[in-house]
C-alpha cells in the first residue's frame, strides 16, 4: 500500500459550506507509508444536477419500462497539484505527510445542493493520484454550495400575506350557509428557525359546525426530465403542521398560531432547469359529517438570509447577490436536513457518498421572542363575562350589541369605556393591551 492516508480539509470551513461567489480554498493531504514516486497529483471539482426514475407502459407481454434522466453540469475542471510529468517522469515523495493548496471561485449561479427523491445537486472534489504501471488511486468529498436568498432583497416578500376564501354548505338542494376564513401574515418571506405568525378569522354563517383546522407548510420539488423525451414528477411533502379546533355553527373565531420553520433547502430561483423546490402555506378547514372540506394555499418563500430592519436598502451599495455579511444579525448555524428518501440508483461519476446529508443556514431566535400582538377570542371572553357582572359594565355598555372583538384598539376603547372597574386589570395585563400606543 503507497497511500497511507488521504483528505481534503478546506480553510476555515469545518462544516465545508459554501455560497455563491465565494472562494473556495483549502489543501489536500497525503500521508504515505514509505517513499514513493507520483507521476500526477490532480484535483478534479464536479458539480451538477441528475434526475432518474422508471416508469412502466404497456401491460402482459407489452409492458415495458422506459427510463426518465436529466442533467445539468454546473461545474467540471480539473486543478493539477503535481503536473504531469513529460516521457513517463515521475516525482519521488518521501514517506510521512505532504500538503498541496488549492484555491478557485464559485459562480454566482449555483443552485443549492439537494438531495430528493428523484434526484439531487451534487458538489464534489476528488484527488486523482497517478503512478505509472499502477491503477489511479481516488478520493472524493463533498461540500455544499448554498443559493444566498437575501430576503432583504426581495421586495416583493415584504407584502404582507392576505387570503379570504369560503365554503357555501349544502344539503340535498337546501343551503344551510357559508363559511368565511381570512388568513393573515406578516409578510411572505421567511427563513428556517423562524416562526411564521399566522391569524386565521373563521367566521361561520352556516348551520354546520366545523370541526378542524389543519395549517401546513409544504414543500414543493418539481423534477424535470430530457431524455428520452421531457418529463415530470411533482413530489409534496409537509415539513410543519398545526391542528387547531374549528368553530362551532353560527359562531366566529380568530386562530393565532406560531409555525416553526425547521431546517429546510431555500426557494430555487430559475438556478436549475431540472429540479424546482418552492413552499406554500395550505390550510385545510373540515366540515362534520358529510359536509367535506375547504382547501386552499398561500405562496411562500424560503429564504436564507432574514429581514434586517437597520439595512438601509436605498443607500447600501452591497452587492445583493454577494454572500451575506452578519452585521446586523446573528450569523446562522448549519444543520443536517432531514433526507427521507434519496434518489434510487447507481452512478460511478456521481453518487460518490450515499450518506452524504445537506446542511442549510437555521437561525436562533429567542424563546422569549414576544408573539404577535393579537388577541385571541377566549382572552376577549374572559374580559367581558368579568364587566358585564359589574354595575359599571351593566351601565355604560349595551351587551345585546356586543360582537366578538377582533382588533386590539377596539379591545382598547372597550376596556377605556369601563375604566372604573377595577376587576379588569388582571385581564388587561394578560392580553398586554397597556403596550399598545394611542
Amino acid at each position: 500500500m503507497s497511500l497511507k492516508k488521504c483528505s481534503i480539509i478546506f480553510n476555515n470551513r469545518s462544516q465545508n459550506v459554501y455560497y455563491n461567489g465565494e472562494n473556495v480554498s483549502g489543501f489536500v493531504s497525503l500521508v504515505l507509508d514509505k517513499k514513493k514516486k507520483c507521476q500526477a497529483l490532480t484535483v478534479r471539482v464536479s458539480g451538477e444536477t441528475n434526475c432518474k426514475w422508471m416508469e412502466n407502459y404497456g401491460s402482459g407481454k407489452t409492458k415495458r419500462q422506459t427510463e426518465f434522466t436529466g442533467r445539468e453540469i454546473y461545474l467540471d475542471f480539473n486543478m493539477d497539484l503535481i503536473s504531469p510529468q513529460a516521457n513517463n517522469e515521475q516525482v519521488e515523495l518521501m514517506a510521512g505527510k505532504h500538503d498541496y493548496g488549492f484555491s478557485f471561485i464559485l459562480p454566482q449561479n449555483l443552485p443549492s445542493s439537494f438531495e430528493g427523491t428523484y434526484g439531487c445537486v451534487r458538489y464534489t472534489m476528488q484527488v486523482i493520484y497517478k503512478r505509472l504501471n499502477y491503477p489511479d488511486q481516488f478520493y472524493k468529498i463533498a461540500f455544499m454550495v448554498i443559493t444566498n436568498i437575501n430576503l432583504n432583497s426581495l421586495s416583493y416578500v415584504r407584502l404582507p400575506i392576505k387570503h379570504v376564501s369560503s365554503k357555501d354548505f349544502h344539503f340535498l338542494l337546501a343551503s344551510m350557509g357559508t363559511l368565511k376564513i381570512t388568513i393573515e401574515s406578516p409578510v411572505s418571506g421567511y427563513v428556517p428557525g423562524q416562526k411564521i405568525p399566522i391569524k386565521c378569522y373563521l367566521q361561520n354563517l352556516s348551520k354546520v359546525n366545523i370541526e378542524e383546522v389543519k395549517i401546513s407548510l409544504v414543500q414543493i420539488t418539481t423534477f424535470q426530465t430530457t431524455c428520452p423525451q421531457s418529463n415530470q414528477k411533482v413530489e409534496s411533502k409537509n415539513v410543519a403542521q398545526c391542528k387547531n379546533d374549528g368553530v362551532a355553527k353560527e359562531e366566529e373565531k380568530i386562530i393565532i398560531i406560531s409555525l416553526k420553520i425547521p431546517v429546510i433547502p431555500p426557494s430555487t430561483f430559475l438556478t436549475c432547469s431540472i429540479i424546482e423546490v418552492k413552499y406554500e402555506l395550505k390550510f385545510l378547514v373540515t366540515g362534520s359529517g358529510v359536509h367535506g372540506s375547504k382547501k386552499f394555499s398561500v405562496p411562500i418563500t424560503i429564504g436564507t438570509v432574514p429581514f434586517s430592519p437597520f439595512q438601509d436598502q436605498g443607500t447600501s451599495s452591497r452587492d445583493p447577490t454577494a454572500p451575506p455579511a452578519y452585521t446586523d444579525i446573528v450569523a446562522p448555524s448549519y444543520e443536517e436536513v432531514v433526507v427521507e428518501k434519496r434518489m434510487k440508483g447507481k452512478y460511478e461519476e456521481w453518487d460518490y457518498s450515499p450518506n452524504f446529508v445537506p446542511r442549510y443556514p437555521v437561525y436562533k431566535y429567542s424563546t422569549n421572542e414576544p408573539e404577535p400582538e393579537i388577541i385571541k377570542t377566549s382572552a376577549v371572553d374572559n374580559i367581558v363575562e368579568s364587566i358585564k357582572n359589574t354595575e359599571c359594565g351593566r351601565s355604560h355598555w349595551h351587551w345585546d350589541k356586543y360582537q366578538r372583538i377582533e382588533d386590539m384598539r377596539l379591545l382598547k376603547m372597550f376596556i377605556y369605556k369601563c375604566s372604573k372597574t377595577k376587576h379588569i386589570l388582571g385581564y388587561v395585563s394578560k392580553v398586554r393591551c397597556e403596550s399598545l400606543p394611542g
